[in-house]
């Protein structure tokens, strides 16, 4: 068993961008039931934010885990600027092997400003899942893919009027 705590600090470029900076913390096995907390926080010329990500595993039954997380934004791209409040929890349950499923409630609360207007959006979004791996090992894997779809609904409450669903689907292969 490794250490329970680390931390980590990265960074990225990007031409439309810039550098940004990014530092980690994070507690494995928090509570002493395989918890697992991460808190990571990044900055840039273009974005500022900070993250909180908890999972407890085998929560209530085995193979089901609690996953929460939240995070405050804030995005100064040319044209506008957006102060983004989100916190989210759900259910995620593995079945056999190679399949999961998720489900969760979230809230999402954006300011944005531009041009000396300010809106703000409200959302409640429910974000599913569902995934399937038939790779040959977790950690290196040579054989087999992931796949992941995702769906979103995101239903605008307390006066926001927009309603909108993501949809995303992720494909990977593994070939030796």
């Amino acid at each position: 068993e490794r250490k329970h705590r680390s931390i980590g600090v990265g960074g990225t470029y990007s031409t439309t961008e810039g550098p940004l900076g990014k530092l980690f913390w994070e507690h494995r096995n928090l509570l002493g039931q395989g918890e697992h907390l991460r808190v990571r926080a990044e900055a840039g010329q273009i974005r500022q934010g900070l993250f909180g990500d908890l999972r407890v595993a085998d929560f209530g039954v085995q193979n089901q885990d609690l996953v929460a997380d939240a995070r405050v934004t804030k995005e100064l791209p040319e044209g506008f600027t957006s102060i983004e409040t989100a916190a989210s929890i759900g259910l995620e349950r593995r079945f056999g092997k190679s399949y999961a499923g998720s489900v969760g409630l979230g809230f999402d609360r954006s300011h944005v400003e531009q041009s000396g207007t300010n809106q703000n959006f409200t959302l409640l979004t429910v974000p599913l899942s569902a995934r399937r791996d038939t790779s040959d090992d977790l950690l290196d894997p040579s054989r087999g893919g992931r796949d992941r779809l995702t769906f979103t609904p995101n239903l605008g409450i307390l006066g926001t009027g927009t309603t909108f669903y993501v949809a995303r689907l992720y494909d990977t292969v593994y070939v030796p």
